[in-house]
C-alpha cells in the first residue's frame, strides 16, 4: 500500500537551508573532460522564475555572450537560467583548451561584474535579443516542444502563462531595465 498522505492531507512545510548572501559570483568550476578540452561553469543566484527581473537575467547572459569577443572558440559558450518557483541560478559555461581556462573563467565573471556598472550596448542588445527569441519560436514549431514547454511552466514555475509574460518582458526589454536588474 502507499504509505504517504492522503490527497486530502496538506504537505509538511519544506524546510530550506539558509542560504549565504547574494551578492557575488555562487561558483566556478573547472575540469578537463575525457576528449582533453576544458570546461568551466561560472553561477549566480537568480530569482523564482515568476520574478519580474527573471527574463532580464536571461537576456543578460546572452548580451554577455555576445558582448565578449571570443574569436572562433566562441561557439561553445552556452547560457542556462534554472530558476525554479523558489529562488534558482543563472549559469554561464563553456569549453576552452585547458590552460585557457583560467583566463576565460576570470573574462567572463570580469565582463559580468561590469554589467551592475555599465548600460548592455544596444546594439549587443538587440542581437542577444534576436537570438533568444529565435530560439525560443524554433522550439515552439514542433508540438512536442510546447508540450515541454508548457510543463516546464507549469511544474518549475506554477504558472501556465509565465511563457506568454517571459516573452513581453524580453521585447520590451531596455539597457537601465537590464543594468538594474544586474544590480538586484
Amino acid at each position: 500500500g502507499c504509505t504517504g498522505p492522503s490527497p486530502s492531507e496538506a504537505l509538511p512545510p519544506r524546510l530550506r537551508p539558509v542560504e549565504p548572501p547574494r551578492s557575488a559570483l555562487r561558483c566556478a568550476v573547472r575540469r578537463a573532460g575525457a576528449s582533453g578540452a576544458g570546461h568551466f561553469e561560472l553561477a549566480w543566484a537568480g530569482p523564482a522564475a515568476g520574478h519580474p527581473d527573471a527574463p532580464l537575467l536571461d537576456l543578460l547572459g546572452w548580451c554577455l555572450v555576445d558582448s565578449i569577443d571570443w574569436g572562433t572558440a566562441g561557439q561553445d559558450l552556452q547560457v542556462d537560467l534554472w530558476l525554479p518557483r523558489e529562488p534558482g541560478l543563472l549559469e554561464l559555461s563553456g569549453s576552452r583548451e585547458p590552460d585557457q581556462l583560467e583566463k576565460a573563467a576570470e573574462e567572463l565573471a570580469r565582463a559580468a561584474a561590469t554589467l551592475r556598472h555599465r548600460p548592455v550596448e544596444r546594439e549587443v542588445l538587440d542581437l542577444a535579443r534576436s537570438a533568444l527569441l529565435g530560439e525560443r519560436r524554433l522550439e515552439l514549431l514542433d508540438v512536442s516542444a510546447r508540450a515541454r514547454r508548457l510543463g516546464e511552466a507549469v511544474s518549475l514555475a506554477g504558472d501556465p502563462g509565465i511563457e506568454a509574460r517571459w516573452v513581453r518582458r524580453l521585447k520590451a526589454a531596455q539597457p537601465a531595465a537590464l543594468r538594474a536588474a544586474a544590480r538586484r
